[in-house]
């Protein structure tokens, strides 16, 4: 009797835990989609112009977390990129979804913004940046294009 008790227990503690960790890994992912009139760059792989979706291969960022990986893809031109980025959570408004390029001719990517958060693929050029244009000198060093939020 104690022991069909005791397994008794462990099979609803396990079962309790199975659909507690199910739980949570159902977080919000939403795909951010954006039309890139131009090619740019990421690292040393230049992509052509088109419609681009960038989404976390590790789901929504939690409080905690540094990185990521954000994978970069457009079907038509047969990409799929998945590169690691820095996170900088709650950076910017709940609603702000963007990508930012450096100014240059060859427009490297530099941080792609998904519901206010920030994942930076170049982390010292997003600071610069953001420190000019934060003491009014933003010098054209940035060029953003707005992204849509796609539901997932």
């Amino acid at each position: 009797m104690t022991k069909r008790l005791g397994a008794a227990a462990l099979l609803v503690l396990g079962v309790a835990l199975l659909f507690g960790n199910a739980e949570a890994k159902t977080r919000s992912n939403p795909v951010i989609e954006v039309n890139i009139p131009y090619s740019f760059h990421i690292g040393n792989r230049a992509l052509p112009a088109g419609s681009y979706k960038f989404e976390l291969a590790t789901g929504a960022p939690g409080p905690t977390d540094t990185v990521s990986v954000l994978i970069v893809r457009n079907r038509a031109a047969r990409v799929y990129q998945a590169v690691v980025v820095s996170v900088q959570a709650a950076a910017g408004l709940p609603e702000e979804s963007r990508v930012d390029f450096s100014g240059g001719d060859d427009h490297l990517l530099v941080s792609v913004w998904k519901n206010g958060d920030r994942f930076d693929l170049q982390p010292a050029t997003a600071a610069a940046v953001e420190a000019d244009d934060w003491m009014g000198m933003g010098n054209g060093r940035l060029v953003t294009v707005s992204a849509q939020l796609l539901g997932r």
